[in-house]
């Protein structure tokens, strides 16, 4: 559980980090999770919304897709609120 998300924050990291500022890469980011928008997408408490990159779930807006529920569900017990990423 622990390596999940670790990788999820890593993973987190990288989607983010590219908003930065070029010369601003001397201290880490660290964000907290707001909330899991669904089982690929996480909304940050700084606004942002970060699509996981190399995850891809079955959707649950417009339409809910087979395991959709299953997968938001997965990703809200790997990045509950406050999670640091």
């Amino acid at each position: 559980m622990v390596a999940k998300i670790a990788s999820l924050a890593a993973v987190v990291a990288c989607c983010v980090a590219p908003t930065r500022a070029a010369t601003d890469f001397s201290q880490p980011s660290v964000f907290r999770v707001e909330r899991v928008v669904d089982g690929d997408t996480i909304a940050l408490r700084n606004g942002q919304r970060v699509r996981l990159v190399q995850i891809d779930t079955p959707e649950v807006y417009f339409g809910v897709e087979c395991y959709g529920p299953q997968a938001s569900a997965a990703a809200k017990q790997l990045l509950p609120p406050v999670t640091r990423v």
